[in-house]
């Protein structure tokens, strides 16, 4: 994610503050320090889900699907502001991870990626005998 002509780390403080303002614009965002966290902004920050999409692909499908991925990411962040990262196991190659942070509205984020996910056909992409697995997590 770049702000400003910055790119932002998923978990800097430069992030979480420009999570924050996207969440509570009319609000002052000096709030004071909580075990290093900002008090008010705390609560609304733990809202916030992330998405872990993980599957396997056949080695020779790899560059078809990583840019099917590409793609439905790029149209997953136009859509709904939220930048995906990809990543592969590094004792598993052939394993995957699609991650999306920072997502305030579940339902509206999840009938995006379902839509986009149609378009491109990534189901077609996958190994045969594995499916995208999603899992949510939220901060406590």
């Amino acid at each position: 994610m770049q702000r400003n002509g910055r790119v932002l780390r998923h978990n800097s403080p430069a992030r979480l503050a420009w999570v924050i303002a996207q969440l509570m614009p009319e609000q002052d965002h000096q709030p004071a320090e909580v075990v290093g966290r900002p008090a008010v902004q705390w609560e609304k920050l733990q809202m916030l889900l992330n998405y872990y999409i993980y599957y396997r692909v056949t080695p020779s499908a790899a560059a078809r699907v990583r840019a099917v991925v590409d793609a439905v990411q790029a149209a997953l962040g136009q859509d709904t502001g939220i930048q995906g990262r990809l990543l592969r196991r590094d004792d598993d190659p052939t394993t995957w991870m699609e991650i999306y942070e920072g997502v305030a509205d579940p339902l509206r984020f999840e009938a995006a990626l379902d839509r986009i996910l149609a378009q491109h056909d990534v189901d077609g992409c996958m190994a045969s005998d594995s499916r995208r697995h999603i899992e949510r997590f939220t901060l406590f």
